[in-house]
């Protein structure tokens, strides 16, 4: 880990400290989620996950557009304006 701070030129004694301060974080939850009535579930959902996702989706396609444009650019038999389709199982 030494060696990987010192590559990035992060001090290794001050990321150390931060994982010990997350290590010794044993502060729980206001309330279980599982606890929560459906209608407030449902927000709990949403504010943690759904909305994280929506924000990121952006970075996300625009990442995978770069892959897809590198992935045709090596094939070469593809147009590169096809649309990206993820498809998801």
């Amino acid at each position: 880990m030494r060696e990987a701070c010192e590559r990035k030129g992060f001090a290794a004694a001050s990321v150390v400290e931060q994982l010990e301060a997350e290590l010794a974080d044993t502060s729980a939850p206001a309330q279980n989620p599982a606890e929560l009535p459906p209608h407030e579930l449902a927000d709990y959902i949403f504010q943690t996950h759904h909305q994280f996702l929506w924000c990121e989706m952006p970075r996300l396609h625009a990442m995978a557009e770069r892959v897809k444009r590198m992935f045709f650019m090596v094939r070469r038999n593809c147009c590169l304006d096809s649309p990206l389709i993820l498809v998801v199982d």
